[in-house]
């Protein structure tokens, strides 16, 4: 629920205040839901101040979550890219130095861990597309390569792997603020509502 406009009106106070005939300045709170439907509270100033870190802290958490999404997607991509790399590196061993770039490296092993998942292959020539590319890197649906292929495959899942790491880098830092101000406020206002109880029950033991 978002704040909206916030306007000071006298009213008697809801608290120890009226019992005593006591005048305070209340505010009265207009808030929005996600619907566009508003309504209004009247509250003491002290409330006021509880309320407005409440709904900043509410505002920070609506923040964090596609940031925090957005992080967990890129280091699945990770993973991903790091299992394909070492696949790769895998299968740049396997052929031979004079090999002209005709044999697939299903010539040289048919081990399951010496060829690329379907995942993997399908994330390796998007990013060729991604970059300009035409057509696909990897053409043997059963994700083994040739020399070329291999070769080609692993500089685009490096450049990939160094991109999203910076990316990855900056959105931790920007999550970790995010996260610092969610926690500062909730503190704030959990503070607030305690020195309010406190400054409410002191004052109304000694009247």
């Amino acid at each position: 629920m978002a704040l909206g406009t916030i306007t000071p009106v006298d009213v008697a106070g809801e608290t120890f205040q009226s019992r005593w005939n006591v005048s305070v300045s209340n505010y009265k709170i207009t808030s929005v839901d996600a619907g566009g439907a508003r309504t209004e509270k009247e509250v003491d100033f002290e409330a006021l101040l509880v309320y407005v870190s409440t709904n900043r802290a509410t505002t920070v958490e609506q923040e964090i979550r596609p940031v925090s999404t957005q992080v967990t997607n890129r280091n699945n991509q990770l993973s991903l890219l790091t299992t394909a790399l070492s696949t790769l590196t895998s299968q740049q061993t396997l052929f031979d130095a004079e090999d002209d770039g005709g044999k697939w490296s299903s010539d040289y092993s048919t081990k399951d861990s010496d060829r690329l998942t379907p995942a993997a292959k399908d994330a390796i020539n998007k990013i060729f597309t991604d970059n300009g590319g035409s057509g696909s890197v990897i053409t043997n649906s059963d994700g083994y390569v040739t020399k070329a292929q291999c070769e080609q495959a692993i500089q685009l899942v490096k450049s990939e792997m160094d991109r999203l790491n910076n990316e990855s880098s900056s959105d931790m830092t920007r999550l970790q603020s995010l996260v610092d101000k969610r926690d500062e406020s909730y503190s704030t206002a959990s503070s607030l509502m305690s020195s309010v109880s406190d400054t409410r029950g002191n004052a109304i033991r000694n009247m």
